[in-house]
């Protein structure tokens, strides 16, 4: 993945010294949203109508999620880049937008049970389970389209320009992964089934939902 990063580092430098030699107009700002804060660049292509953007939004959140009566502490870690063309109907602020988009984000939960719980078909104590560890885990490419307002490189804009998109970003299912540490019966085979049952109850059920990601982001750049 670092090499991944590394590579739309490059392209974000190849575009902040394009205006040096001369060949575009070229935005640059900042952004924030459901998928975090971040920057973007933005290289005019054809004046006005269409640019070539690059984004990046990261974050790390603390939260509780509810699963079936057991309450994960969960750490979510956020990280997608955007590799996208606007297309500015009729020249003006409104645009569509289309491209591809990389998911590297993770969410790790941890759950300490104090009364009996379900698992697969199986009631179990917490003495017998002991903790449970949740994990879903993206690395992974995929698509973006979207619509949105705002023209990161037009020299129309001015030096400072506003921004917003609105849209959804689909790729790949996560990697779930699902174990149980420390109690009396987390390592028999009797439980590892059962963590494996309720794991595909958990796929069958959300593992569709988990493929999509709403974007919706407010960003502020400058021309150069």
């Amino acid at each position: 993945m670092k090499t991944r990063v590394g590579r739309i580092f490059i392209l974000f430098a190849t575009l902040a010294v394009c205006p040096l030699a001369g060949f575009a107009t070229v935005g640059v700002g900042v952004r924030a949203g459901t998928t975090g804060i971040g920057g973007e660049a933005a290289v005019e292509l054809v004046p006005d109508y269409l640019n070539l953007r690059l984004a990046g939004n990261g974050a790390s959140l603390n939260v509780n999620v509810n699963q079936d009566d057991v309450t994960y502490k969960t750490e979510l870690s956020l990280q997608t880049w955007l590799a996208v063309m606007d297309w500015h109907v009729g020249g003006g602020p409104f645009k569509i937008v289309a491209g591809g988009c990389y998911n590297g984000s993770e969410a790790t939960g941890t759950a300490s049970p104090v009364n009996p719980i379900d698992v697969g078909d199986v009631t179990y104590t917490p003495a017998q389970i002991g903790k449970l560890y949740a994990s879903a885990q993206y690395d992974c490419f995929g698509g973006y389209l979207g619509i949105g307002f705002g023209n990161l490189a037009s020299s129309k804009s001015g030096h400072w320009s506003a921004s917003m998109d609105l849209g959804v970003m689909f790729f790949s299912e996560p990697d779930l992964t699902l174990e149980s540490r420390g109690g009396v019966l987390s390592n028999t085979p009797g439980v590892q089934e059962e963590l494996q049952r309720e794991l595909d109850k958990f796929d069958s059920d959300y593992i569709a939902w988990l493929r999509y990601y709403p974007v919706l982001t407010l960003g502020l750049a400058v021309c150069f």
